[in-house]
């Protein structure tokens, strides 16, 4: 096994010997991937719906512009969510095609270096001419996977018969490309930073599906902070990563002994080239939450590395920076390829998931907002459902006295009028809540009118009577006085007889008795004859009573008519906007719970899959 290979040829073939145990390796996510893809696809199907196709709401009201607001929110970021889940599965599809190989992705700022870097480790020269292509052992196979269609036209069948990677002084590479070597995928990506963002959109997309990032800042200007940004987005992905300084070698200006100048490409000496290398590390440590990121960084020069006699190829192999990178990229193949191999397809579908589910916590916190606000305009319209029922009770009570005081008594004139009032005046106050109303009013107001309503009667006017009692005492006066002159005689006679007292004394006393039993004896046997008269005297009407009736009536109804109309309007208006929200929280509900449970079981399957 080469632990330190010497020189180009050596690194292919360590890659060579662990070709067999990349072929050996595999991933289950293909289950996961399965799990997930209904529930996004149920959520783009609802999210593709127009909630506002059916609503009632008048389009210039300012309730529609805020929920149109919000719901152009939610579509783009729905967008966003199903974007990203295209791009992993494009990522996902990129990588099944490379299994058998470690897959090595090249990555920096234009003009950094990476394809002479690639032309240099396929063909051993950056710019390769036709001769030395054909003499190559191994030989590699370059592809070109997917171009921006910004910079350059690339395209397989170009790739196929050019063999290696454009090299220019202007930005040559927007295509996703590359090449294969028995273990080996190496890819090409466009520059970072472009001033072509879809070249830089593209590079960081493909970078998820790389086993090993090398990223490549350049010597002039090592560590630049837009560099240190991406590399730390790299290693929180968990991504394995090199940092590669190349060039890192300066022209020598010196005389021959004639005095002539001469001037040769010489590495910069070891002090510079570790000062450099700690400047970046400890620039990209500054920005990570934990240092325990396992990421080297090397001086390189590709071109020292090429320049001088075949016999000097080792020694400059060693000299320019390469051989370090060799060992360490070896040590990497031989030891943690197959775990890495294993970790990439796990760690991006984690990373996905963690996307995911961060975004579906952004929609539900932006569906709540909707939700939210339609509860509010729907309160708002039961409150003006409110005030229009008290103006109308209003309305009504000044309508119904005038009424009331013209057609007193007159119970047909009464309730006709009260009918043409009550119809002109529920009217008005429909019309006020189908204001909001955007079209097809005549439709709606005609299932406004056939609402089923059954109210109490309204009484009709009736006149007040009071009954008053009249009583005939004839029978007990004339008793009492019948009765009193018998008792008189009586009691005379009786007196007269009394041996006693005189004669007139007592037949005096004695009529005096006689009279005072003899009346009240009469009295209760004329009672017998006495009787009581009744006569129905009119003492006013019901008009105050029939008033408050109608009132009473007419204010239920307006209820009920009022808050039948709102109950309508606010299905109208609101209610396919609250179902489609409904839906999307529920397929969103759905999707996070599944996206959890991924999360959990991929994060202890990583656990147990650490490198060594």
């Amino acid at each position: 096994m080469i632990t330190s290979p010497a020189n180009r040829n050596e690194l292919l073939a360590v890659f060579s010997q662990v070709a067999e145990g990349f072929n050996a390796s595999g991933n289950r996510i293909t289950e996961y991937e399965e799990r997930i893809s209904p529930l996004l696809a149920a959520l783009t199907d609802t999210q593709q719906r127009d909630p506002w196709a059916n609503s009632a709401l008048r389009r210039d009201h300012p309730f529609l512009q805020f929920v149109e607001d919000h719901t152009s929110r939610l579509r783009e970021m729905l967008g966003l969510q199903v974007e990203e889940m295209l791009s992993y599965q494009r990522k996902s599809r990129f990588r099944q095609k490379f299994d058998d190989a470690l897959m090595v992705y090249v990555y920096g700022k234009v003009k950094a270096g990476k394809s002479s870097f690639g032309n240099y480790i396929a063909w051993g020269q950056p710019c390769p001419d036709a001769v030395l292509k054909s003499q190559a052992k191994p030989k590699p196979a370059f592809f070109c996977e997917v171009d921006s269609g910004t910079t350059e036209k690339m395209s397989a069948e170009k790739m196929a018969r050019q063999q290696h990677f454009s090299v220019g002084v202007s930005e040559t590479t927007s295509a996703i490309q590359g090449f294969t070597l028995p273990g080996l995928t190496w890819i090409d990506s466009p520059g970072i930073h472009s001033v072509t963002a879809e070249n830089g959109r593209l590079a960081q997309e493909y970078s998820d599906a790389a086993d090993l990032i090398i990223y490549l800042t350049s010597s002039s200007s090592p560590g630049r902070k837009s560099d240190l940004e991406v590399m730390r987005e790299v290693v929180e992905k968990n991504k394995p990563m090199m940092v590669l300084i190349p060039a890192s070698d300066i022209i020598d200006e010196d005389e021959d002994d004639e005095g002539n100048p001469v001037s040769q490409l010489i590495m910069k000496s070891d002090a510079d080239r570790a000062d450099q290398e700690n400047y970046v590390r400890e620039s990209l440590f500054a920005l990570l939450d934990s240092q325990k990121a396992a990421v080297t960084v090397q001086s390189i020069s590709v071109e020292y590395a090429r320049q001088g006699a075949d016999t000097e190829r080792n020694a400059r192999w060693q000299e320019s920076g390469l051989k370090t990178f060799a060992e360490t990229v070896a040590q990497i193949a031989q030891s943690d390829g197959i775990k890495m191999k294993q970790r990439t397809p796990l760690i991006n579908h984690k990373n996905v998931c963690d996307y995911l589910t961060r975004s579906a916590d952004e929609i539900i916190a932006l569906l709540n907002e909707v939700s939210a606000g339609l509860d509010d305009a729907a309160q708002k319209l039961h409150q003006e459902c409110e005030r229009l029922c008290l103006e109308l009770e209003q309305r009504l009570q000044l309508k119904i006295e005038r009424l009331i005081e013209r057609y007193a008594m007159d119970n047909r004139q009464y309730l006709s009028h009260c009918a043409r009032v009550w119809e002109e005046e529920i009217a008005t106050s429909k019309t006020a809540l189908l204001e909001q109303v955007q079209q097809g009013f005549d439709k709606l107001a005609l299932k406004l009118n056939q609402l089923d309503v059954i109210d109490e009667a309204i009484p009709g006017f009736e006149k007040r009577t009071e009954r008053i009692a009249f009583n005939s005492r004839l029978g007990e006066n004339v008793g009492k006085a019948g009765g009193a002159a018998v008792g008189t005689a009586i009691g005379a006679f009786a007196g007269s007889i009394v041996p006693v007292i005189g004669t007139a004394i007592g037949a005096t006393f004695g009529g005096l008795l006689g009279g005072i039993f003899g009346g009240y004896g009469g009295g209760k046997i004329g009672e017998n004859f006495n009787s009581t008269e009744y006569e129905d005297i009119e003492v006013g009407d019901n008009r105050v009573e029939v008033a408050l009736k109608t009132r009473k009536v007419l204010s239920q109804r307006a209820e009920r008519e009022l808050g039948a109309v709102t109950v309508m309007l606010e299905n109208a208006f609101y209610g396919d906007i609250k179902a489609w929200v409904t839906e999307i929280h529920t397929a969103l509900t759905s999707l996070q719970l599944e996206l959890r449970s991924q999360h959990l079981a991929l994060t202890k399957e990583l656990f147990n899959n650490e490198p060594a």
